[in-house]
């Protein structure tokens, strides 16, 4: 039903990244580094949307360590909301101690604070939001539960049409590129674990 690939890597690589950017320009990054044999170093540079860096940060990763926290205050950036859903490229890469490059990859994201106010509800970046949307399963009438990028992309730009800023993903989690779908056009995602 989704997407299968195979993918080798080298012996040394990042095995997974989590980026937590804070509307107030606060960025924090876990990063997984797998299979080091020496001391390294991961190098991360954000950009904006037209390319031009923002943001670098160097931090050192010892043979030992499962995973490694990146940390850094990026100035004067546009927030990420339904409206406006500004998106940024963090570029992560693994050196060895020569600074050869062993293993690169790049993630989007965008600065946005989520936060659930008891008796309140949701704010985003300090601001109460109202959800208007669906809940969507992964279906199609010709293809059932195979779904094309060009299926994804005409549910995601449905629920724009209709002015909802919302989704609900019932039941399991969807395919990646519909969640990239939402990201960069300002849907907000209810996704179940």
């Amino acid at each position: 039903f989704r997407p299968v690939w195979l993918e080798a890597t080298p012996k040394t690589f990042i095995d997974y990244v989590g980026i937590d950017a804070k509307h107030d320009g606060k960025f924090s990054m876990q990063v997984w580094p797998k299979g080091l044999s020496q001391n390294a170093l991961v190098v991360t540079t954000i950009t904006d949307a037209n390319k031009k860096v923002i943001s670098s940060v160097k931090t050192p990763v010892s043979r030992s360590d499962e995973n490694i926290i990146v940390n850094t205050q990026v100035q004067n950036t546009k927030q990420w909301t339904s409206e406006t859903p500004n998106l940024y490229n963090a570029n992560v890469v693994l050196q060895d101690a020569t600074g050869k490059k062993l293993y690169e990859l790049n993630e989007k994201f965008g600065f946005r604070s989520i936060e659930i106010r008891y008796g309140q509800g949701v704010y985003i970046n300090n601001v109460q939001v109202k959800f208007k949307g669906v809940n969507r399963h992964c279906f199609w009438p010709e293809t059932a539960r195979t779904l094309s990028n060009e299926n994804q992309l005409q549910d995601a730009l449905l629920l724009k049409e209709m002015n909802m800023n919302a989704v609900r993903c019932s039941h399991y989690p969807p395919d990646k590129y519909f969640l990239h779908l939402c990201d960069s056009l300002g849907i907000y995602v209810l996704n179940e674990l």
